[in-house]
């Protein structure tokens, strides 16, 4: 893609072994766009490789200051190709410093590595398949990272989940992106993350693009088991998206729209809902052959929790202590929910109205007895609302306004 201050050139996607070599013997051709408010001109990218003419070169890209070569798939593997010879003779300057973006591309280049951004994801399987000779090293992600390519991008479809069969069943955990604006809504869901500003290079990024999504299935598809993984929900699907129930590792699960349930299972957690009335899980069981296991929970932190329209799903789990307090030092209240030694719950800054918990069975002529701690500024008044079900409904609030510790 050449870009000039009112025109942009884009090289076409080679579709085809046939179009592929087909552009081996096709001389620069310009097409003039269908659509007068497209403003694209698509020029072939083969005879750039082949026919390096210096005088071309000067009549076609003097007028260009600032040149990007872009394509996917197979195409992209040739701007691989052209990013690597693009400093030898016969080549514009405008050619060799250009910025190459490329997009599932087979070949990576070797040369000049660090003038090339080559995105695709990891369980892709075109995306840097050409660099494995044995196609079952390939199925299995042995595949080399490089300074160019992104790493630790997942997309996460129902081929890739298994809802779906695939042709071919050495493919099963794979798939393949052949319309470029998978791309795009992948680029934009990160860029657009609440979590945008904490990602780094080395974590795993997984983009829900399913319904059901579990972080294990993913990270173990990648090959980087250990690294904290960002898992992203749609815009205005109903997510549900599961953290590793078998390692420690930190996941930052993001449901974005929608109504979506959120479980980070193991390890220290962040968890944002988004829009929509959200459920986030606690303790939970999974079924084994031959038992019960209950997954810990860790330390999980909700960032969005909002009062009246999202839920907390306790599961089996039992509140032992729950507190108001400042836990991030950030001069807001927040709700700290103790399960155990090992298993927290923290709702930032949701301390002005706390749930004391689920409801309870009383007896008809018996005592509801519970017992509320006070925290912070004991002086401020404290507000009990309460609702009784049953054969008769009642509802009611009680105000305490007394400097004591318990009421």
């Amino acid at each position: 893609m050449l870009s000039s201050s009112n025109q942009i050139v884009r090289l076409p996607r080679l579709t085809s072994a046939r179009s592929y070599s087909a552009q081996f013997v096709t001389r620069y051709r310009c097409f003039t766009p269908t659509s007068p408010v497209s403003g694209f001109t698509l020029i072939a990218i083969a005879p750039l490789l082949l026919r390096p003419n210096p005088a071309w070169a000067r009549e076609m890209l003097i007028y260009y200051t600032n040149a990007w070569v872009t394509s996917h798939s197979l195409g992209a593997g040739i701007t691989n190709e052209l990013r690597e010879i693009s400093d030898t003779g016969g080549y514009h300057t405008a050619i060799d410093r250009a910025k190459y973006v490329t997009f599932a591309a087979p070949k990576i280049a070797e040369r000049n590595e660090s003038r090339i951004l080559n995105i695709g994801f990891e369980n892709d399987w075109v995306f840097k398949a050409g660099e494995v000779l044995d196609p079952k090293l390939n199925l299995a992600g042995f595949r080399p990272d490089y300074d160019s390519t992104t790493d630790n991008l997942v997309f996460s479809a129902p081929e890739y989940s298994g809802l779906i069969p695939t042709y071919n069943p050495l493919l099963t955990a794979y798939v393949h992106t052949p319309v470029p604006e998978t791309y795009r809504v992948g680029i934009t869901r990160i860029r657009d993350s609440d979590f945008y500003a904490e990602m780094t290079r080395d974590d795993v990024i997984i983009i829900d693009q399913d319904s059901v999504v579990y972080d294990r299935l993913a990270v173990s598809a990648s090959g980087h088991e250990g690294r904290r993984v960002f898992l992203l929900g749609q815009d205005k699907e109903d997510d549900i998206l599961f953290g590793n129930p078998y390692s420690a590792s930190d996941d930052f699960i993001e449901g974005k729209g929608g109504n979506d349930r959120l479980v980070g299972y193991s390890g220290n957690d962040v968890l944002i809902g988004g829009d929509g009335s959200d459920t986030f899980g606690i303790l939970e069981s999974m079924n084994h052959p031959f038992s019960t296991v209950t997954i810990p929970q860790g330390h999980d932190v909700v960032r969005d929790f909002e009062v009246g329209v999202d839920s907390i799903d306790y599961g089996i789990a039992v509140i032992q202590l729950k507190e108001v307090f400042d836990v991030d030092a950030d001069g807001d209240l927040d709700t700290f929910i103790s399960f155990g030694a090992n298993s927290t719950l923290t709702l930032l800054d949701v301390g002005n109205v706390v749930s004391i918990g689920g409801p309870q069975s009383v007896p008809e002529g018996h005592t509801a007895v519970f017992e509320v701690l006070r925290s912070g500024d004991t002086t401020s008044p404290l507000t009990i609302d309460y609702t009784i079900t049953g054969s008769v409904t009642r509802t009611g609030s009680i105000t305490f306004a007394a400097s004591s510790a318990r009421v």
